[in-house]
């Protein structure tokens, strides 16, 4: 994979040596009807409150909600690419 830009603590949040007790970091990302409906996809989770308007209008929720996993898979970003730093992995 070819980088765009050079490798820095500006673009991809802290190194793996400065991480102390304390710091902070986040990642925004918006979970989108594509987004769902690929994972439905791959999964085979096509739980009708995820996927069909009209169903979801009639439960507790009032509308479509996301996959739990999606929301789940920002883990791994905030702790490895943005605490770690570049091309780190979270294992466990």
């Amino acid at each position: 994979m070819n980088r765009p830009e050079p490798i820095s603590p500006e673009r991809f949040g802290y190194f793996f040596e400065n991480p102390e007790a304390g710091m902070e970091t986040s990642c925004v990302k918006k979970q989108t009807v594509e987004d769902i409906e690929v994972l439905a996809s791959l999964s085979g989770d096509d739980n009708s409150i995820q996927l069909d308007d009209d169903f979801a209008s009639r439960t507790l929720c009032k509308s479509h909600i996301a996959h739990g996993i999606l929301m789940a898979g920002v883990i791994p970003t905030v702790l490895g690419a943005k605490c770690a730093g570049p091309d780190c992995i979270y294992i466990s």
